[in-house]
C-alpha cells in the first residue's frame, strides 16, 4: 500500500500538470489502475470494477473530446460526474474500497490523489484545443455519437452492471472531495494572475528542477540505465575473454584452464 500510495500521488499530480489530456493519458491510466488495485488489496475487489469503468469510459470521453465545441461540453461533464463518486453515480461503489472496514492512512492518500485527479480532469476539459469546426464533415457527425455512446455505456453499467454498482457509496466523503476539487480549480484559475510570485522565473526554475528530479526518481529510468550499464560491462568482459581465448595464445590459455580444472578436481577428490 505504501508503494501504491506513492504511485497514486505521483501519477495524479503528473496528470494534473500535463500539457494536455493526451500527454497526460498514461498518468490517468496509472492513477485509476492504482485505485482499483488498492481496493483489491484492501479486500474490496468488487469496488475495483467501478474504477475500471471510470478509467475506460470517463477517460475515453475526455480523450475523444480533443476537438472542442461548447455544445459538446455536456459529455465530458457527464464523464466527470461519472467518476465523482456522488451517491448513485457509476463510481460511487468504488469509494467503499477505501472506507471499508475503516478509514486509515491509505484512505487519506486516496482522497488527496482523487482531488488531484478531478482537478486535472476539469483543467483538461476547459483547456482550449483543436476546434470542432476544423474536423472533416464525417468526423463532425460521428464525434457527438461516440461521446453519447461512451456516456450512455458508463451510466448503464453503473446502474445495471453488477450487484452493488448502484449504491449511495460514501455519501459524505465523495461530494466533499469533488467540491474541493472544483473549488481548487476555479479558485486557481481566477486568482492565478493575482500572484506575481507564481510567475517569478527563479521559483519556476527551482520548482521545475525539483519536479524533474522527483519524476526521474519515481519513473525508475535510473534503474534501467544502471541495469544497462552493468550489462555493457559484462558484455565487454565476455568480449575481452573471447578475444583472449580465440587469439594467437588461445590454445595456451585453454591448456592452462584445463590444468587448473584438473588440479582443482584432484584436490577435491583427495580431500
Amino acid at each position: 500500500m505504501v508503494l501504491l500510495g506513492i504511485a497514486m500521488l505521483y501519477s495524479s499530480f503528473m496528470w494534473l500538470t500535463a500539457d494536455n489530456e493526451i500527454s497526460g493519458r498514461p498518468y490517468w491510466i496509472i492513477t485509476l489502475s492504482a485505485f482499483a488495485i488498492g481496493c483489491a488489496i484492501r479486500s474490496q475487489p468488487s469496488a475495483s470494477i467501478s474504477w475500471g469503468i471510470g478509467l475506460i469510459l470517463s477517460g475515453g470521453i475526455l480523450f475523444l473530446y480533443s476537438s472542442r465545441k461548447i455544445q459538446l461540453l455536456f459529455f465530458p461533464l457527464m464523464g466527470l460526474l461519472g467518476i465523482s463518486g456522488i451517491p448513485f453515480t457509476p463510481v460511487a461503489s468504488g469509494w467503499l474500497g477505501y472506507f471499508s472496514p475503516h478509514f486509515d492512512g491509505s484512505s487519506l492518500v486516496f482522497i488527496i490523489s482523487y482531488v488531484l485527479l478531478v482537478t486535472g480532469y476539469l483543467r483538461h476539459t476547459f483547456k482550449s484545443a483543436e476546434s470542432y469546426n476544423d474536423l472533416a464533415r464525417w468526423a463532425q457527425v460521428l464525434l457527438p455519437v461516440g461521446l453519447f455512446l461512451l456516456s450512455l455505456a458508463e451510466w448503464f453499467l453503473g446502474v445495471f452492471g453488477w450487484p452493488g454498482s448502484f449504491t449511495v457509496g460514501i455519501w459524505y466523503a465523495s461530494p466533499l472531495a469533488t467540491s474541493l476539487a472544483i473549488l481548487i480549480y476555479f479558485g486557481v484559475e481566477h486568482s492565478h494572475d493575482r500572484f506575481s510570485a507564481v510567475r517569478n522565473q527563479f521559483i519556476i526554475r527551482v520548482g521545475s528542477t525539483i519536479l524533474t528530479f522527483i519524476s526521474n526518481l519515481l519513473s525508475m529510468n535510473w534503474m534501467i540505465r544502471t541495469g544497462y550499464f552493468i550489462y555493457q560491462v559484462l558484455q565487454r568482459f565476455v568480449a575481452g575473454l573471447s578475444l583472449i581465448l580465440e587469439g594467437e595464445g588461445g590454445i595456451l590459455w585453454a591448456m592452462l584452464l584445463l590444468v587448473l580444472v584438473i588440479s582443482l578436481a584432484r584436490t577435491r577428490g583427495g580431500n
